[in-house]
């Protein structure tokens, strides 16, 4: 992890690169120009701002004989860089329908199937963007979500 603390001095330029990664992660790098107070000397500071995963596949299993809600394992996004305080939030991005992040603005949240038929399974892909407190914006790889109703039906 990269820390920077801002010297003293007037920022003369900021330079803000977002690069989305083949996972379609987005993570930030800025380089600031900072000239000493006294005019004599400019300094490049470095920012980095990235989101990573505790896992990118998310089950939930159940052998119920009716239709359920199946609820999967949790994951939590890991930020790496960037300044704390940090706010989340989970989003939808294909799959089956109904299917929901259970904790949308946290960092760790499970996911949920709704109306998982016996024998049926639904999947659903789900990203995760966090902002630092200095406002710059990361997005996590992509959580594949997976519910399974081992039922036989009635």
């Amino acid at each position: 992890m990269i820390e920077v603390v801002t010297p003293a001095g007037t920022v003369r330029h900021v330079n803000r690169i977002e690069v989305v990664d083949a996972d379609l992660s987005v993570r930030v790098i800025e380089t600031i120009d900072v000239i000493d107070p006294d005019g004599s000397t400019v300094r490049n500071v470095y920012r980095y701002f990235s989101l990573g995963l505790s896992a990118t596949t998310a089950i939930g299993t159940d052998s119920s004989t009716m239709q359920k809600a199946i609820t999967t394992s949790s994951v939590t996004a890991i930020p790496e860089g960037g300044k704390a305080p940090y706010t989340y939030s989970w989003a939808f991005v294909s799959g089956d329908t109904p299917f929901t992040a259970l904790s949308p603005t946290s960092a760790s949240t499970a996911f949920r199937g709704f109306a998982v038929y016996p024998g049926e399974i639904k999947t659903a892909y789900f990203t995760c963007t966090a902002t630092d407190a200095n406002g710059a914006v990361a997005v996590s790889p992509q959580v594949f979500a997976n519910v399974t109703n081992y039922g036989t039906g009635m």
